[in-house]
């Protein structure tokens, strides 16, 4: 049996190019283990079942609160360890080695090389499915990139949904171009891209939007004497020299140069 160290991790891996990443997931995890596990009554199981999704989380939210004052596991401890023995039986079942898993968040583990194609657990009602494909990764901080440079998508995770496209065009671009050049063969064009933008960086020559902290806040951070603030937006009377560069000098820039080392 395949034994994860949780279901939020990820593995020691600054950035992968050039390989195939799956991400595999649990479809309707939550109710799935509610009702092949028997954590609720039959009533409460129909009532859920019939809620729409987003109303279903917070209802389980609410019971899972009722059993805990009840002195005994939560409802959202007993549905974790239901997922966490579901994935872990689906990766046996289909032979994936630890070194191969990527990440896990939650119902859904990043598998790198061939896809799981067994995704039904055999006399159980639960399934996976294959959800995204990528080629390559790159763990930038607090944000893990999972992208394919040649289509320039990428999907951020540690980032809001409503805040990545501030970085569509900067730091998400960066690492999509240079995991890129990786995956062409293009290793000495990668590296020296990114030492000259690095120059650039530090002398404050880019646009910007490449100084946007690249972390869940995306806040500009400004340095005024002793003082550090953040800002959502730049004012033109905050001098480009007064940008705190480094967050994404250590979390973007370094990660990246690493990989070549």
């Amino acid at each position: 049996m395949t034994r994860l160290p949780g279901l939020q991790w990820t593995a020691d891996v600054d950035a992968l190019a050039g390989v195939q990443i799956t991400e595999v997931d649990m479809a309707d995890a939550g109710m799935t283990v509610i009702r092949e596990e028997g954590l609720l009554s039959h009533r409460q199981i129909e009532w859920l079942e019939g809620l729409p999704k987003g109303e279903r989380s917070v209802a389980v939210g609410r019971l899972s609160r009722d059993r805990a004052q009840e002195n005994g596991p939560t409802l959202a401890d007993a549905i974790t360890q239901g997922i966490r023995r579901r994935v872990e039986a689906m990766l046996a079942l289909n032979e994936v080695s630890e070194d191969r898993i990527l990440s896990v968040k939650r119902d859904a583990v990043f598998v790198v090389g061939p896809p799981p194609g067994r995704l039904f657990l055999h006399g159980t009602t639960t399934r996976f499915r294959l959800k995204s494909s990528y080629t390559a990764f790159a763990r930038l901080g607090r944000v893990e990139l999972y992208g394919v440079p040649r289509r320039g998508t990428a999907d951020l995770k540690g980032i809001p949904e409503h805040k990545r496209e501030l970085h569509a065009e900067f730091c998400t671009r960066l690492a999509l171009d240079v995991l890129g050049m990786v995956e062409r063969g293009d290793r000495i064009e990668a590296a020296a891209t990114l030492q000259l933008f690095r120059s650039d960086y530090i002398a404050h020559r880019l646009p910007v939007g490449f100084y946007r902290e690249f972390n869940p806040e995306s806040a500009f951070r400004v340095a005024a004497g002793r003082l550090r603030f953040t800002v959502e937006a730049l004012g033109s009377d905050v001098p480009r020299e007064q940008l705190d560069i480094t967050l994404n000098v250590r979390n973007v820039i370094s990660p990246l140069a690493r990989f070549f080392a």
